[in-house]
C-alpha cells in the first residue's frame, strides 16, 4: 500500500488561488508534499481524475480553505465528501483541518473539525499551522531540497505568477492595484537596467561612505515566536549595494517589541560586511554607519565593534518615524522644505526627507509631510553629516520613479528584503548584490 505524506489542500478557485499559492509555496519550502489543483494540474490534464486519486491516495492531511465562498461552491463540497469518506476508511477523525480565512457556516460533515484562524493574519495561522502538522500530527516532511520543492511550486503554467489578472476580487476588480503606464514602463526600464549592471543615476559632489542598514524578519516555519531571520543590507553612495544573511536565531524581544543579536552574532555580521568592503576596496573603511529602526543594545554593540575592527569608525544611528510627534508649517501655498532638520541636540535631530522642493517648484505628495526621528545612538559622528547622508540616500532607490523617498534605502527595502529570504530555504546561501531583491 502507498504510503500517505501529501497534504492536500481543498479551496475555491480562482476566488483562493492567491492564498493556496502562498501556503503551498510556504508548505513546500519547509519540506511537505503539497497537493493542489492551481500548483499541480496544467491544461489538458484530467484533472478530476487526478485530483480524486491524490485525495483517495496519497493526502495525509486535508487543508480546507475555508470562507462562505469556497464551502457554499459544489467541487468543495465534493471533495469534503470524499476527504469524510477517507477520514473513516484510516481511522483518522482530524483528517480534515479547515483553515478559517473569514467566519463561514460549517457543512455537516466538517461540524466537528477544529479549525486553524487565518482570519487574523496569515502568518499567524500558519505558525499555529506548522505546530499542529508538526507536533501533534507528525506529519512527515521530504528528504528533498526544499529548495527544489519550493521553486517547482513557483513555475506554473510557464507563466509568471503574480500576473495581475491571474488574481481578482469576487467584483471581478484585481487584487493588486495597478499604477498608470508610463510609471509602469519606468519602473520596468529602470530595474531591468540596474539589474543588467548599469547605474541608472548617482548622486553627485557625494563623500565616500558605507551604509548598513539591519534588517529583522520573524520567521513562522519554527515554533520559537521570538526567532527572526538576520540581515544587514550594505550600500555605497554610489548606489551599490549588497546583501548578507546573518544568523537565525531569538532576537526578537516581547518586552520592548524590537530585535537585538547577541554579541557573536552582531560581530560576525559586520565582520562579512567589512570583508565584502575589502575585497572590493582592498583595504577596511574608514566609516561604518549602521541604520536601525530600534535602539542599539551594549551586547550587540560591542559585537559590531569588535566586527569592525581598529581601522574602522563604527557609528549606530536610529531611524524612526515621527508622525505623530510634530507637525511643521510655513506661511505660503507650499509645506516645508525638503531638507529641513529641527535639531533637538548634538545627537538628534527631526528630518523632513519630504517636502517642498525648490529647484522642481513643487511639492510631490498629498499632504503635509511628516519628519523623521534620527538620533545617534552610538558612536561619534557630526549631526549635519549624518543628517546630509540620510537625505541623499533616499535618492538611490533604482526600483522607483519618485524624486525622493521618505526613508533612506538602508531602511524602506527592510521588510521587503525580509520577506525575500524568510521565503527562500534558511540554509546558508552566498552574499548577493541588492539589485537582485528588487
Amino acid at each position: 500500500m502507498q504510503e500517505r505524506h501529501a497534504i492536500f489542500i481543498s479551496h475555491a478557485a480562482p476566488e483562493d488561488n492567491p492564498f493556496t499559492i502562498w501556503l503551498g509555496a510556504k508548505l513546500a519550502a519547509a519540506g511537505y508534499e503539497v497537493w493542489a489543483d492551481v500548483l499541480r494540474l496544467n491544461g489538458g490534464d484530467d484533472w478530476q481524475r487526478k485530483l480524486e486519486q491524490a485525495l483517495r491516495v496519497r493526502a495525509c492531511k486535508v487543508l480546507l480553505v475555508a470562507n462562505p465562498n469556497s464551502v457554499s461552491k459544489q467541487g468543495v463540497r465534493n471533495e469534503i465528501q470524499i476527504a469524510s469518506e477517507v477520514s473513516r476508511k484510516i481511522g483518522d477523525s482530524n483528517f480534515i483541518i479547515p483553515l478559517r480565512l473569514a467566519p463561514f457556516e460549517a457543512p455537516f460533515l466538517i461540524a466537528h473539525a477544529q479549525y486553524i484562524d487565518f482570519s487574523r493574519g496569515w502568518a499567524e495561522g500558519l505558525y499555529e499551522l506548522f505546530q499542529v502538522l508538526q507536533q501533534e500530527y507528525k506529519v512527515p516532511t521530504q528528504q528533498a531540497a526544499p529548495v527544489e520543492a519550493w521553486c517547482s511550486l513557483q513555475a506554473m503554467h510557464g507563466r509568471p505568477r503574480l500576473a495581475p489578472d491571474d488574481f481578482k476580487k469576487a467584483n471581478g476588480m484585481p487584487l493588486r492595484r495597478l499604477e498608470d503606464p508610463a510609471t509602469v514602463a519606468w519602473k520596468l526600464g529602470t530595474g531591468a537596467y540596474y539589474k543588467g549592471g548599469g547605474r541608472p543615476w548617482q548622486l553627485a559632489n557625494v563623500r565616500p561612505g558605507v551604509y548598513v542598514g539591519l534588517v529583522y524578519k520573524r520567521t513562522d516555519l519554527t515554533t520559537d515566536a521570538r526567532h527572526a531571520c538576520c540581515a544587514a543590507q550594505m550600500f555605497l553612495t554610489n548606489g551599490e549595494g549588497v546583501v548578507f544573511r546573518g544568523a537565525l536565531g531569538p532576537w526578537f524581544h516581547a518586552d520592548t517589541k524590537q530585535f537585538h543579536l547577541d554579541m557573536p552574532s552582531a560581530e560576525r555580521l559586520v565582520q562579512v560586511v567589512i570583508e565584502e568592503y575589502c575585497r572590493q576596496h582592498n583595504e577596511p573603511p574608514r566609516e561604518l554607519f549602521i541604520h536601525a529602526k530600534s535602539n542599539f543594545t551594549e551586547e550587540e554593540w560591542t559585537g559590531f565593534e569588535k566586527g569592525a575592527g581598529e581601522k574602522t569608525n563604527v557609528v549606530g544611528v536610529q531611524i524612526s518615524d515621527a508622525f505623530d510627534d510634530l507637525k511643521l508649517y510655513r506661511t505660503g501655498k507650499y509645506p516645508t522644505i525638503r531638507g529641513t532638520a529641527l535639531v533637538l541636540s548634538q545627537s538628534a535631530a527631526f528630518l523632513w526627507t519630504s517636502g517642498f522642493v525648490p529647484r522642481l517648484d513643487t511639492y510631490m505628495g498629498p499632504e503635509t509631510p511628516n519628519p523623521l526621528m534620527i538620533r545617534i545612538q552610538k558612536g561619534e559622528c557630526d549631526l549635519d553629516t549624518v543628517l546630509s547622508d540620510i537625505l541623499g540616500l533616499t535618492k538611490i532607490n533604482f526600483n522607483s520613479c519618485l524624486f525622493n523617498d521618505r526613508l533612506p534605502v538602508t531602511i524602506k527595502f527592510a521588510n521587503d528584503v525580509g520577506d525575500v529570504l524568510i521565503a527562500a530555504p534558511m540554509d546558508s546561501e552566498p552574499r548577493l548584490p541588492f539589485k537582485f531583491y528588487i
